[in-house]
């Protein structure tokens, strides 16, 4: 589809096909969507938007009306609407999308029944605990519901646990190896994991898992290597002096695999905005704050620029070919 707009729009620009004509052209080839078409993306965001505002709207109600409402009252509620939310998938079926979207919203409410429970009792626990125990009790749909997006909503509850750990201060064994930054390096090897499980699956033919997740979780894994990258250039003592073999180790995994093995452009675009914004760190850091110094600094980061640009651009061209 995507070489057919190319294509179509190579003839418009070579005078080939008249301006007037391209839109009917786009329509023929497929390109532009049809009426069946926008009717069921309409229906598919309608469905997932109302499952995301039915679950804020109980977490408001909740809030608007916490003293107005008994203990019994809470929890009845909670937990009704959390049978309901199961039973619907139930009757569903996890095979259509509805019977998938009521497991999300399950999920969702889980969540809420357990911000109930500790609000009410007063349990005193941090908050890193409430989405670790939150992962914990939905795994069981995740594994049954093989819907990416609700894989995409557990790793996320991983990555709030592991932030809200650190920031309670329990650094645990990773406060000796890497100190205060031991919370990205924690996020790094989550995502990491993550994303090559997803690519691994995606790899053996799980025809449910997605391009878009592996993506996604690669962006999540990217900033924290960019973060680990900067850090070695700019204090190496606060974070670990591992820290640039790392990054070093994880920019040459990530093109090994998505030039030779899995091509994707997107990918390796985000692997060289995180080498020009490194780059960009180590001649701020090392250079002197003349005006010289800024102008080949600058300089430099629009060579890097117009070279990865290009780079990328070959690539994509490869892809159609």
């Amino acid at each position: 589809m995507a070489q057919s707009q190319d294509h179509i729009d190579e003839w418009a620009s070579a005078g080939r096909l008249r301006a007037e004509d391209v839109r009917q052209a786009l329509a023929m080839a497929g390109v532009t969507p049809g009426p069946a078409e926008w009717r069921a993306f309409a229906r598919m965001a309608l469905l997932w938007i109302g499952v995301l505002l039915m679950a804020a709207g109980v977490i408001f109600f909740f809030a608007s009306n916490w003293k107005a409402m008994s203990r019994v009252a809470k929890f009845g509620l909670a937990e009704g609407l959390l049978v309901l939310a199961i039973g619907a998938c139930i009757l569903l079926g996890l095979e259509r999308t509805a019977g998938k979207s009521a497991l999300l919203a399950g999920a969702l409410l889980t969540g809420a029944l357990l911000a109930l429970v500790g609000q009410t009792y007063q349990t005193g626990a941090d908050t890193f605990e409430l989405f670790a125990y939150w992962a914990l009790l939905i795994l069981p749909w995740v594994l049954a519901g093989r819907f990416g997006p609700l894989w995409m909503f557990w790793i996320f509850l991983l990555n709030t646990a592991a932030v809200m750990y650190f920031q309670a201060g329990r650094w645990g064994i990773l406060g000796p190896l890497f100190g205060m930054h031991g919370v990205v390096w924690f996020l790094l090897g989550i995502n990491l994991a993550a994303q090559m499980a997803w690519e691994l699956a995606m790899a053996r033919g799980v025809a449910w898992l997605e391009r878009w997740g592996a993506r996604v979780l690669g962006l999540a894994a990217g900033g924290a290597a960019t973060y680990i990258g900067v850090m070695a250039v700019v204090e190496f003592r606060e974070i670990s002096a591992w820290a640039f073999p790392a990054y070093v180790a994880w920019a040459g995994a990530v093109f090994w695999h998505y030039r030779w093995r899995v091509s994707d452009v997107f990918m390796l675009s985000g692997l060289v905005l995180s080498g020009i914004v490194v780059a960009a760190v180590f001649l701020a850091k090392h250079m002197a704050r003349d005006e010289a110094s800024l102008l080949i600094m600058g300089v430099v980061v629009i060579g890097l620029s117009a070279a990865g640009a290009w780079w990328i651009r070959e690539l994509a061209r490869e892809e159609e070919q």
